[in-house]
């Protein structure tokens, strides 16, 4: 990592969210950068600050509320009871009211007869300046001038409303579609929502060529709105950017004497810790997507099948993303595990009826078998490992297993 990280990415890191080697290439940077350690100290205080505040001033400082809430239904009743009193009362009078409609509705048919020519030749004027006073000539009809206050014109009928177009499950599929052809479904910091008849797609903090990419790629589709927004870095000292010593990660002295031995050496633990990270962090990104995936759409029952279908396929794909990593992992880390004395055990898996829940037991399976690699190479600052650990490990890889079979069995249904 040449240059300084983003603040949004110290903030992954201070929460635990960054996968093994991302979090490894932050650790390694704040160990030779003082300006970024003294950023992280400084973000960690501000979140402190703002818990405390919250549990010992905010909460406190709220008053109470003034009084109950009153019930409002008490309070339409009783403005129906007024409204029923009051059409009672009406009724005596219905029949003279009656006969007066009648006599102004005659009244204003022969009127509007022996005017309308008249009322033709003067509308577009009226129309055009309704909202002021109309005058009539005393000239014209002898009698003494008479102002007519403006009234707001009122239509005959209701205006029609025209319903603009509106986004639907198929749209947000379909830019979920766009976005993992072009891979930006796999860590990318972009968010798909249905909302305000959009699909909305927001992104934080994207490199400008990643964001005409992205654009380029949902421009075609309809219904969709984009908002990027880019943080604002903090200035730098010309002395900051220095590029870090590259420090390799060293294994747990419990066990790194022996993966030299079984190894080779040095140089090839090194290398065989840097794929190991490899792995992880493609296994999580797509463990990441697939539990989206699942988190976004609950449930497909009621879905159309062109719907159901596409949905399927993104998480198939990311099942067998997933699917191939595990592969690596049986044919470069177990061994490695077996020659560490690993006792063998085989995983099992919870029953689901459901490839959204059985995702989320994916999801775990995987974060486990990243954080127990990272302890036994020494990634994971903090960890001490224990003589358990490669069995420990090596039965993560084996739940994982039985936990994507599982979630194909399903997702095949």
């Amino acid at each position: 990592m040449s240059n300084h990280p983003e603040q949004s990415l110290l903030l992954r890191y201070i929460d635990g969210e960054l996968p093994g080697r991302k979090s490894r290439l932050v650790q390694q940077h704040l160990e030779a950068c003082w300006e970024c350690r003294t950023e992280v100290e400084e973000l960690q205080a501000t979140v402190a600050d703002c818990v405390r505040y919250r549990k010992q001033f905010l909460n406190e400082a709220l008053p109470e509320p003034p009084q109950a809430w009153r019930d409002i239904y008490r309070e339409f009743d009783r403005l129906d009871a007024a409204a029923v009193s009051a059409r009672r009362s009406f009724l005596p009078w219905r029949w003279g009211v009656a006969a007066a409609t009648a006599v102004v509705a005659m009244a204003g048919a022969l009127y509007y007869k022996a005017h309308e020519a008249r009322l033709t030749e003067t509308n577009l004027a009226v129309s055009s300046k309704i909202s002021e006073p109309l005058i009539r000539n005393s000239a014209e009809s002898g009698a003494a001038s008479v102002e007519v206050p403006p009234r707001s014109a009122v239509p005959s009928r209701p205006a029609a409303v025209v319903p603009g177009p509106s986004a639907s499950i198929s749209d947000e599929l379909q830019v979920m579609s766009v976005l993992h052809e072009i891979g930006a479904d796999l860590g990318d910091p972009v968010q798909v929502s249905l909302s305000n008849n959009r699909v909305q797609v927001r992104g934080v903090g994207l490199a400008s060529a990643r964001k005409q990419e992205i654009q380029a790629a949902l421009d075609p589709l309809p219904n969709v709105a984009v908002d990027f927004s880019n943080p604002t870095p903090a200035p730098l000292p010309d002395d900051a950017h220095a590029a870090p010593a590259t420090v390799a990660p060293i294994p747990s002295p419990a066990y790194q004497a022996r993966l030299e031995a079984q190894l080779g050496g040095r140089a090839p633990v090194d290398r065989f810790t840097g794929q190991v990270l490899n792995w992880n962090e493609s296994a999580m990104a797509h463990a990441y997507a697939l539990r989206l995936l699942a988190q976004q759409f609950p449930s497909d029952a009621s879905m159309s099948e062109p719907d159901r279908a596409t949905l399927r396929g993104l998480a198939r794909d990311h099942q067998t993303a997933l699917a191939a990593q595990l592969a690596n992992f049986d044919h470069a880390l177990v061994p490695v595990l077996n020659g560490l004395g690993a006792n063998s055990m085989p995983g099992t898996a919870p029953a689901y009826n459901e490839w959204q829940i059985a995702s989320e037991q994916v999801f775990q399976a995987a974060r486990q078998v990243e954080v127990l690699s990272s302890m036994l190479l020494g990634v994971t600052p903090g960890k001490s490992a224990d003589s358990d650990l490669p069995s420990k490990l090596l039965g993560a890889v084996n739940a994982l297993r039985a936990d994507l079979d599982q979630n194909q069995r399903l997702l095949g249904r």
